[in-house]
């Protein structure tokens, strides 16, 4: 019979590697099945489990379905949500055993075929999966190999594991999508030859009016395009320097015929411009005597207006076929304008995508807080075009600046200005909003926004990223521009990709230090371990013998100990425990080295100290310990 021995008890690799192995997988691969492969062999391996099941959220279908397994009996298994399984684990944050089912009213109240679903399993507990506060799948854990129960560190560990497998599948499922979409646009930026890396999307729109000029009778024509409530003078032919009307800013609002062929989306013809009332304040734009505007649209909505001006009254006849032709080459013009879009964000997600892929290994490569934030402010700074760029670190209803990135074509005195001491986040709405909600906030034009504090710093446009760890906002990223319409509303999407980057590796850091700390310290004491306290010792009694310089060791037993237990129970006996390491840890120097060699014993390396020092801080040690209550 093969006896199986518990791999954290005599395991070759520390729980650290492990996360640096999932962590590096992370960064190089997409394939989920190979994902879900990896996190079944971590828990079969690590754990020495029996069995495991992996159940993932489907929200189109209502249900989580078993979408991996290793070891289990069954096949095919799924829970819809209101299944009582799902609803617990998505309320608690701790791992379920299959033992509670017996205790637990929701799940003795169950219909028998569930019970017998659950019991297929042969599962002893149930570890919750949640990625930002949602409860995006569950893992059955089969009994240990070795028959033993799984301690509350082998739980505590595991749900890290699930938790983090979390992030990554969500991650992961938000990259397919993103990759399956840059395919699509790449397909259809082929087809529209006009946007190309040989013509711009501004060469290609004076060509078409060009070719509109040509073959219609106008003496100028232009083309407007809508950008965040504002209409921007993209193409001009026919009027005087053109090149100063291209970049002219006309507001919606004060243009009557722009909103008249946005409510109608279909050709707009004005005979006479001077008797017709929408002309009264056109703004100052060319216009003649008659005119004629033409709606640019994309998915159903107006996108900019086509516009061709006579010096003759009544030259835009209601012609069908020649509004056909308009019509044509506005919604050639319209096509134009949403490939560009769609390229410069394909560009963009590409760009924001290459910046995340090696996050993790950067932030698992260093141990320094400071260089991790640097790493952050690093990758997000290289594809989110910014004038500012801030980096916040939250602590309650608190702020306080630790990064800044100013542009180099700013005034260097700026970056006094965007200085801020530690600060409320009422104090500014914008924070406020972050601090307060889970999704990121973006101003197209904060000239429009009535809630935005004007600063010394023009701002016009504005995005910002919150960061959460536990559900609670840990960091913010802000980015500031001083041109209207820099972030756009589709910028969410990348910045909540880029959170859910940031936010999986704050956690991989703090987690990797808390393993390493568990590692070196006593689980009851906080004290040093005897591992650790052992190489400690080697590396100061080499010093010692090299430099020839004084060392002792204090060994420290408590007396009485096993009656203690006997007496009053093990939980008084862990308090003398604490007692005594806390009343060695408050009168020894910084530079001594305490430790706790086994149950009832403790050791004390004294640097620089001989033996006379040694016995004269043993006996006031043991006159404080003894005097304790």
């Amino acid at each position: 019979m093969t006896k199986w021995t518990d791999r954290f008890t005599t395991r070759d690799r520390g729980f650290e590697e492990l996360l640096k192995e999932t962590n590096q997988f992370t960064a190089d691969s997409n394939d989920l099945d190979s994902y879900y492969e990896l996190i079944l062999n971590q828990f079969t391996e690590t754990f020495q489990t029996q069995s495991v099941g992996l159940f993932l959220k489907q929200k189109a279908a209502l249900r989580f379905h078993l979408s991996a397994r290793s070891g289990l009996a069954v096949n095919d298994m799924q829970f819809d949500l209101q299944h009582p399984l799902p609803v617990y684990l998505d309320r608690n944050p701790a791992p379920l055993f299959a033992t509670d089912f017996n205790i637990l009213a929701q799940f003795r109240a169950l219909w028998e075929t569930e019970t017998q679903g659950l019991q297929q399993l042969k599962a002893e507990l149930f570890l919750p999966m949640k990625a930002e506060g949602e409860l995006i799948g569950i893992m059955a854990i089969g009994p240990k190999k070795s028959g033993a129960t799984y301690t509350i560190k082998e739980q505590h560990q595991m749900t890290l594991l699930a938790n983090q497998a979390a992030l990554v599948i969500g991650y992961k499922h938000a990259r397919t999508s993103e990759m399956r979409w840059q395919e699509e646009a790449r397909s259809m930026r082929r087809a529209i030859s006009e946007i190309s890396t040989d013509c711009d999307l501004e060469e290609a729109l004076n060509r078409n009016l060009r070719h509109l000029k040509d073959v219609f009778p106008c003496d100028s024509t232009y083309l407007l395009l809508l950008q965040n409530d504002r209409l921007i003078m993209s193409a001009a032919l026919g009027v005087e320097n053109p090149e100063e009307w291209v970049g002219h800013e006309v507001s919606e609002e004060d243009n009557e015929p722009f909103r008249s062929v946005q409510e109608e989306q279909q050709a707009v013809v004005v005979a006479n411009t001077h008797t017709d009332a929408r002309f009264k304040h056109y703004s100052g734009l060319p216009f003649l005597e008659s005119w004629m505007g033409m709606p640019l649209l994309a998915q159903g909505e107006v996108t900019g207006m086509l516009v061709l001006n006579s010096r003759k009254a009544e030259t835009f006849q209601v012609n069908p076929a020649r509004l056909e032709l308009v019509q044509a080459l506005a919604d050639s013009a319209a096509i134009m304008v949403e490939k560009s879009h769609l390229f410069m964000v394909e560009r963009q997600q590409h760009q924001f995508a290459d910046a995340l892929r090696h996050l993790s290994s950067e932030v698992s490569s260093t141990a320094d807080f400071d260089q991790v934030l640097e790493f952050l402010l690093d990758r997000i700074c290289q594809a989110m075009p910014a004038d500012i760029t801030l980096l916040f670190l939250a602590d309650g209803n608190q702020f306080q600046l630790t990064k800044t990135r100013i542009s180099e074509t700013l005034n260097p005195g700026v970056a006094d200005a965007a200085s801020l001491p530690g600060f409320e986040a009422t104090a500014f709405a914008n924070l406020h909003y972050l601090l307060n909600n889970s999704q990121p906030q973006v101003i197209p034009d904060t000239a429009k926004d009535d809630e935005w504090v004007k600063d010394t710093v023009d701002i016009r446009s504005w995005a910002g990223v919150q960061v959460l760890l536990d559900g609670k906002v840990t960091a913010c990223f802000t980015f500031s521009s001083l041109m209207p319409g820099t972030y756009p509303r589709e910028n969410s999407e990348l910045l909540t990709i880029f959170a859910e980057q940031a936010a999986m590796a704050l956690y991989n850091f703090h987690l990797s230090n808390k393993v390493i700390e568990l590692a070196i310290q006593d689980n009851l004491t906080g004290v040093f371990n005897r591992r650790h306290l052992m190489d400690l010792g080697e590396r100061e009694f080499r010093r010692a013998r090299r430099f020839g310089r004084q060392l002792s060791v204090v060994i420290i037993d408590v007396d009485h100990f096993h009656k203690v237990n006997e007496t009053y129970g093990v939980d008084a006996g862990n308090q003398v425990l604490l007692a005594v390491a806390e009343v060695c840890k408050t009168n020894i120097r910084l530079v001594d080295v305490l430790g706790r060699l086994n149950g009832k014993e403790f050791a004390i390396i004294l640097t620089e100290t001989d033996q006379p020092g040694a016995e004269i801080i043993s006996d006031r040690l043991r006159e404080l310990i003894a005097s304790s209550p």
